[in-house]
């Protein structure tokens, strides 16, 4: 069998990850897509913090800042859109929801009278069912005594946003890897903002730890990275884990570059 056919034969995925909401780099973001375009998904993770709503966290409120519970669906919803039209309308696109969008579960359970407005759930709020979109959808529940830690398997690898108290994700600087360590998994998640891949191989198994950067903006010195991943799965198996660094408004890969004009 030739290069090219099996290289046709493996299902290829891509994993974005942290965009939150209004705070978006706009140039991060349509490399991404644009990328995403060329690269032809089979199957999109978006790993959590595509929306922010800082409008009902605990944070002291910047008046300056006014994005509403409203603006927030509207941001995540044209994000959406444009993640089906950039991957295609084969590729199955996973949605694996991040702490920043669990604050509406917070917050609707400190305001019981809103209990049974089905309209107020996140599913419902990102309109995952809409034609256009037709995004699984994959929660992280708050809920002490559950087991729905919002993760997806694909091949040998779990995904999951990666926050500790959602996700049982090891913290820290190493989290990732760390938490490979710990599972005997290879693990890729988002949250920690930073792009890296750390390998760790004992006298049985080599496993991976990959923290998948941000498509955010990066405020001040904050130790985070544009980016995303990239990998590719034939019989359960993952190979070819990449790390696309997105610098100073430029993705140079496999000889092309893709930038904002």
């Amino acid at each position: 069998m030739g290069l090219e056919n099996l290289v046709n034969n493996m299902e290829k995925t891509m994993i974005i990850s942290d965009l939150h909401g209004e705070h978006v780099d706009e140039a991060a973001y349509a490399i991404a897509l644009a990328y995403m375009k060329d690269y032809k998904p089979d199957q999109v993770v978006v790993n959590g913090d595509l929306g922010d709503f800082f409008s009902i966290s605990d944070f002291d409120k910047n008046p300056e800042q006014k994005t509403t519970l409203k603006d927030d669906k509207k941001i995540m919803r044209e994000y959406l859109f444009d993640i089906r039209k950039a991957a295609g309308k084969e590729a199955k696109i996973t949605y694996i929801e991040g702490n920043h969008e669990n604050r509406l579960q917070k917050y609707l359970w400190r305001h019981p009278e809103l209990d049974g407005m089905e309209e107020l759930l996140l599913p419902n709020i990102l309109g995952v069912k809409d034609k256009q979109i037709n995004v699984e959808f994959i929660g992280a529940d708050r809920e002490y005594w559950k087991n729905t830690l919002g993760q997806k398997n694909i091949g040998n690898a779990v995904i999951t946003h990666g926050d500790n108290r959602l996700n049982g994700v090891k913290g820290g600087m190493h989290a990732s890897y760390n938490t490979a360590r710990q599972t005997g998994k290879d693990i890729i998640i988002g949250h920690t903002h930073r792009l890296k891949m750390n390998y760790f191989t004992n006298f049985a198994q080599t496993v991976v730890g990959i923290e998948c950067g941000c498509l955010c903006k990066i405020p001040g010195t904050a130790d985070w990275a544009h980016g995303f991943v990239t990998f590719e799965t034939e019989k359960g198996k993952n190979y070819n884990y990449r790390l696309h660094h997105i610098e100073n408004e430029e993705l140079k890969v496999d000889g092309s570059t893709y930038a904002i004009e």
